[in-house]
């Protein structure tokens, strides 16, 4: 492929991302048939997985299965409006940046499989740290390299938010507090005591600092994510404050870290 051919697809899948979502994960998925998964319908909820904000483990412990695909909200609303209206929707979200960190350290591992590995041994080939990729995402075209070609990197928001920033959700969860709301929620769909794993958790991962230019880069572009992340653990509201916290200080220990 041409370095035009190349230019011009990351183009397409832009213009699909930000003006046909469900296309774009109509063609990402493969063209595959949509369907709800058999779990959302037999507890009329939608869990909505957020990329590297503990979904595995909360698809384990409420759903007792292995994995639901990454999809956005308007991938269930455009298989079926009548479920996504009904159903109770819920999701994860974690700080901005210390995701786009987890989310480095992940893909470099190897990620999920032969897809991650090609990614890492190509794109974030010349980037030993996350603060590295940070730094990089100022240029245009690797930032939509990185953004669109795998789900790891998207905002959160393009997951459970609107164009306006406002949350889809029924309810978001913090994944620095993750035990707490989920078996609170649980608890309020009458569900039993749940048991909350770690899983698919990226072995062998030291601390990031992020120098205070790839905050900024970082900040522009999670923007919409800070205030989705400050308003989770409550019924979500439209949150219109913009955020740009220090990292010093700002999260407490996880086991989901």
């Amino acid at each position: 492929m041409t370095d035009a051919a190349r230019i011009l697809k990351r183009l397409v899948w832009k213009a699909l991302f930000n003006f046909a979502p469900l296309l774009y994960e109509h063609f990402k998925s493969g063209g595959r048939l949509s369907c709800y998964p058999a779990v959302f319908d037999a507890t009329r909820t939608i869990f909505i997985h957020v990329p590297k904000a503990a979904g595995c483990s909360v698809v384990s412990a409420f759903y007792r299965e292995q994995f639901v695909n990454h999809r956005s909200w308007r991938y269930y609303r455009g298989t079926n409006r009548s479920k996504f209206d009904d159903y109770f929707k819920f999701a994860v979200v974690r700080e901005p940046l210390d995701r786009f960190a987890s989310a480095f350290d992940y893909v470099k591992a190897g990620g999920c499989g032969p897809v991650d590995e090609c990614f890492a041994q190509t794109v974030l080939k010349p980037f030993s740290t996350a603060n590295e990729l940070a730094h990089a995402l100022q240029d245009p075209l690797t930032r939509d390299q990185v953004l669109f070609r795998r789900p790891y990197f998207l905002p959160q928001a393009w997951f459970i938010a609107d164009d306006a920033g406002r949350s889809k959700m029924n309810r978001l969860l913090r994944f620095e507090h993750l035990a707490e709301d989920l078996q609170r929620l649980a608890d309020e769909l009458g569900r039993n005591k749940l048991l909350l794993r770690r899983l698919n958790k990226t072995p062998g991962r030291s601390p990031v600092a992020f120098d205070s230019q790839t905050i900024a880069v970082l900040n522009r572009i999670y923007r919409e994510d800070f205030p989705l992340w400050r308003a989770a653990g409550g019924f979500a509201k439209r949150a219109t404050a913009a955020c740009n916290p220090s990292l010093a200080g700002m999260l407490k220990a996880s086991p989901f870290l």
